[in-house]
């Protein structure tokens, strides 16, 4: 996979008539502005179906093109929402934003179909969900690299990738039983000692919307199974040198992982 830089980005958060807005500025360097518009038609419509889907998101207030040193850059402008899962919790919260979380974002999403694909990805970091006071709910507020059912594509990065890396990323982002995944792993990374309490948590949840299906990708984890806290915290230290990366830790799902993207390939 080419090492070369796709994209990077500067946010600033600004007050304007008394209100706080985030801008978001995406310098591409590799991408003309044809390319540019194409990309922020696919973020409107990534934000348009996470609405269609009573998914509460950030406000948009304005999405253009600028160019800048003969650079063109994406300015993206939303409202700020607030602080996000991991600024909001605490010892005596955890686990009522989780439950605020799961309901807010997830139910929507994972009761949207039957399908194992989901009608839209998601990028399942924690950090991607803001809490709103004034809502008294967690928004979702990441739309770039849009995930996206495009044309007829599945979008998953900017700018796209093929192959094995990209079928990973249907596994993380679209697949609902990855998806799933993919975020208890995420909060597990972040809370090792609480990986108990979040997957009961998550299995509760999934109870609770008739889709404990969804769990058996978590049970088949050798990290869930763990007894121990401090083995599970030692893993987690191992990893932190992947911080960012959409590398799970180890399941016998991976042994089947082949076959998954197999079934991918076939229907998309």
């Amino acid at each position: 996979m080419s090492k070369e830089i796709k994209y990077y980005s500067n946010l600033r958060i600004f007050d304007k008539s008394g209100s706080k807005y985030i801008e978001k500025r995406y310098t591409l360097p590799t991408l003309n502005r044809q390319d540019l518009e194409d990309l922020m038609q696919r973020i409107v419509l990534q934000r348009s179906a996470f609405e269609d889907l009573h998914i509460p998101i950030s406000r948009l207030e304005n999405i253009e093109i600028q160019k800048e040193d003969n650079l063109f850059q994406l300015v993206v402008i939303e409202k700020f929402e607030g602080l996000d899962f991991v600024d909001v919790v605490d010892e005596s919260n955890f686990e009522m934003y989780l439950e605020r979380m799961l309901n807010d974002i997830y139910k929507p999403l994972l009761s949207s179909t039957n399908n194992e694909i989901l009608p839209v990805g998601i990028d399942t970091a924690i950090r991607n969900c803001v809490f709103r006071i004034h809502e008294g709910d967690f928004c979702y507020v990441d739309f770039m690299p849009p995930k996206v059912n495009y044309r007829g594509h599945l979008t998953q990065e900017v700018p796209e990738i093929e192959g094995e890396f990209y079928n990973i990323r249907i596994l993380s982002h679209n697949n609902r039983f990855g998806v799933v995944y993919m975020l208890y792993i995420n909060l597990a990374r972040r809370y090792p000692s609480k990986r108990r309490v979040i997957a009961s948590l998550i299995e509760q949840f999934l109870n609770n919307i008739d889709k404990r299906e969804l769990f058996s990708f978590i049970e088949e984890s050798p990290f869930y199974r763990l007894k121990s806290n401090t083995d599970a915290i030692e893993i987690i230290k191992k990893y932190k040198r992947l911080e960012g990366t959409k590398l799970s830790l180890p399941s016998r799902r991976s042994l089947h992982c082949c076959t998954i993207q197999s079934d991918i390939r076939r229907k998309y």
